[in-house]
């Protein structure tokens, strides 16, 4: 008994084929799986930016190297 609302019509999902609700379902995963690919992504990220904040201070102390602040990009 449970309902779904599409293109703002609400709709029981008792009433849905088997066809149906699977691709509701696959429809909900991949949802899922976006917002957690995106969390993923927004750790690496921060996790980038910190690397690259370590890397010109360590430049900086062991190279004297003067950062121009722009993002570290391995070759």
């Amino acid at each position: 008994m449970s309902k779904i609302i599409i293109e703002n019509v609400e709709y029981e999902t008792d009433d849905f084929s088997d066809e149906l609700n699977s691709e509701v379902h696959m429809l909900q995963y991949t949802d899922r799986r976006i917002l957690e690919i995106q969390r993923e992504l927004a750790t690496h990220q921060t996790a980038k930016n910190a690397y690259s904040i370590r890397i010109r201070e360590l430049l900086k102390r062991d190279h004297n190297h003067q950062s121009t602040e722009e993002t570290v990009i391995p070759n």
